[in-house]
């Protein structure tokens, strides 16, 4: 059951948005993938770049671009019916393991490998707590009718569960109905969070299909569960009964090892995986051969691990290329799946290249990715083949053997878990999260309350390093991220009594760019900057403790303690300085005290004082 997650907006930088003069169709145009300071992403044709700026043509309009937030650029050229043609099949997922296909909104977005067990794809709105999901199980016995009495206890088991879960939980509707011409049954909850007192509504759909269940599930805030009903309407009406596929517009999807790679416009697929071999490979090439990526996925077993499978492919590695040598080995995120990366120089075909070899382990598969860059074109072509690694997923296997009663268990230690954590015993939490993430690793939940016991049994580094891997696992998260904020911020409190002052600022600023603009945040984030604010003015540090609460209020600009607690200290750096004898900075600061609290005394005091000489 979702506990409330969202997806990181995707923010525009501030600028006028003009309607744009339409290319003909089969133009060519320039087309830029931006990647922003704050894991912030942009899209859009290119209609203007000068020194400082990049014009983009998105959907909202026309965007300039400030070069300086920029941390990387992605150019292909593409014609303008062919980014129609790729960005209508962005919004598509076909399940390779339940047999549908469906369509999600433009403003949503896909999770295609979430973090949690039995589900097999997550549609979700940036930056709120909307989602839409399907999970799957086997069918333990397709042929059983789904009856009122089968609609009773499913109700009576979730509404159980939910109890346990959440407060105020009541039944908004229980029924059976249809759906694509088959019996289903229809749940819908409303229910309030305990940590947050927050109200939300979530409602699923039952459906039987070829030897398995579905369910079809939304939840959103009560405020905002009419849009997201809507939506999941919509996807609902998209969805189709539909064989296997390998090919969804630039996304290629493997049914034998289940992972899913998208290639860039101007890229071909030069290889695609063969059905059921024990190997299948996909190699993607840039238009020249410049720049390549394949993928070898097959399933060795649960041993070695990847440490020990990169160390025992080395050699052969090496060998693959002219005059090779090892430029690093290391640990590696890609799509959420930690392995070990091989870095290589060498030649290939007589030219320059610089190779990495990517190992993944996933319970009993196994990948390996390489990806080739001629080094004469590695400044352009290099972020390309970041970006396809970037989004290589491998799908979670649901039907594999083993896989329902791994997941239930990784459900059911999370559940006590939690149960352990509402009575207040979270040293007694801990194994269940633990016993939890034994069963699924990557099962983002487990590791975020896992974080929150530790954080509830005041072991900050436990907490850390638990909320650090739920973001690595689902960075879009919103709630892991104000999770993981908040534990940042309890650091920097420890940092200020142990007279660390500039690691509290580092933390706090961490802090902030977790949570963004996040109301829950905010309140917590400018206290900490005037805290430490407090340690400097004690130290008569007054400009140092001046930038923090100046840095707490562009946070919370309309805090009226805050901005009189600034006038106090102004107030009081006014009269050190002017008991010092330097009365025009004196002056200086008891102006701007006032300009905080008119009423402040001791600004006030240092004026008249002046004043009179």
């Amino acid at each position: 059951m979702r506990q409330g997650f969202a997806i990181a907006a995707l923010l525009l930088l501030p600028g006028v948005l003009s309607a744009a003069e339409p290319a003909p169709d089969t133009a060519a145009v320039e087309y830029a993938k931006i990647h922003l300071q704050g894991d912030r992403i942009l899209e859009g044709i290119v209609v203007r770049e000068d020194e400082a700026t990049i014009t983009l043509k998105t959907r909202l309009g026309t965007v300039p671009v400030r070069k300086d937030q920029i941390v990387r650029v992605v150019r292909s050229e593409a014609t303008v019916q062919g980014l129609a043609d790729r960005e209508r099949a962005r919004h598509v997922y076909r399940s390779l393991l339940l047999g549908y296909r469906l369509v999600k909104p433009a403003a949503w977005s896909f999770k295609l490998d979430p973090p949690e067990p039995l589900s097999d794809v997550l549609v979700r709105r940036y930056d709120e707590d909307l989602e839409v999901s399907v999970s799957g199980q086997p069918d333990p016995d397709p042929r059983a009718p789904m009856t009122e009495q089968t609609l009773a206890m499913m109700t009576q088991a979730a509404e159980t569960r939910l109890r346990e879960k959440f407060l105020d939980v009541k039944r908004e509707a229980s029924r059976q109905t249809t759906f694509k011409d088959r019996p289903a049954l229809f749940l819908e909850f409303s229910l309030r969070r305990k940590r947050t007192l927050r109200d939300y509504r979530m409602a699923q759909t039952v459906v039987r299909h070829a030897g398995k269940i579905l369910f079809l599930g939304v939840w959103a805030p009560k405020a905002r569960f009419e849009e997201a009903r809507a939506a999941y309407d919509g996807i609902l009406a998209s969805l189709e009964f539909v064989e296997p596929a390998a090919l969804e517009g630039d996304r290629l999807f493997d049914p034998t090892h289940l992972f899913s790679v998208e290639k860039p416009a101007a890229w071909t697929f030069v290889e695609q995986p063969a059905k059921d071999a024990v190997v299948t490979t996909a190699v993607l090439a840039a238009p020249g051969g410049a720049a390549a990526v394949r993928i070898d996925a097959s399933r060795p077993g649960r041993a070695p691990d990847a440490e020990a499978w990169a160390r025992a492919s080395e050699e052969a590695q090496l060998k693959a290329l002219a005059g090779a040598r090892k430029v690093s080995a290391g640990p590696v995120n890609i799509g959420g799946r930690f392995g070990v990366r091989l870095l290589i120089e060498g030649a290939l075909q007589g030219k320059p290249v610089r190779r990495a070899v990517h190992f993944l382990k996933d319970e009993d598969r196994g990948f390996v990715i390489t990806a080739d860059v001629a080094v004469e074109q590695a400044a352009t072509l290099q972020p390309v083949v970041d970006e396809v690694l970037g989004g290589f997923r491998i799908l979670n296997d649901l039907l594999a053997e083993g896989a329902l009663e791994r997941g239930l268990k990784a459900i059911e230690q999370c559940d006590a878990g939690d149960r352990e954590l509402d009575a207040k015993r979270p040293r007694e939490a801990i194994p269940c999260y633990d016993r939890a993430i034994a069963a699924f690793p990557r099962f983002a939940g487990a590791w975020n309350n896992k974080g929150l016991a530790c954080l509830d049994a005041d072991d900050l580094d436990g907490a850390r390093q638990a909320l650090q891997r739920a973001q690595q696992l689902f960075g879009e998260d919103l709630t892991i991220r104000l999770n993981l904020a908040s534990c940042r911020l309890r650091e920097a409190m420890r940092k200020v009594k142990e007279g660390n002052p500039a690691e509290a600022i580092r933390l706090v600023d961490e802090a902030k760019a977790l949570s963004g603009s996040h109301a829950d945040a905010r309140s917590s984030i400018a206290a900490l900057y005037a805290n430490v604010g407090v340690y400097y003015a004690e130290k008569d540090n007054f400009e140092q403790a001046s930038v923090l609460f100046k840095r707490a209020l562009q946070v919370t600009p309309d805090d009226p303690q805050l901005k009189k607690s600034l006038a106090v200290l102004l107030g009081n750096a006014a009269v050190t300085y002017g008991n010092k004898g330097q009365e025009a900075k004196a002056l200086r600061l008891a102006k701007e005290a006032l300009l905080y609290d008119p009423a402040n005394a001791g600004a006030r005091q240092v004026i008249d004082a002046l004043n009179r000489r």
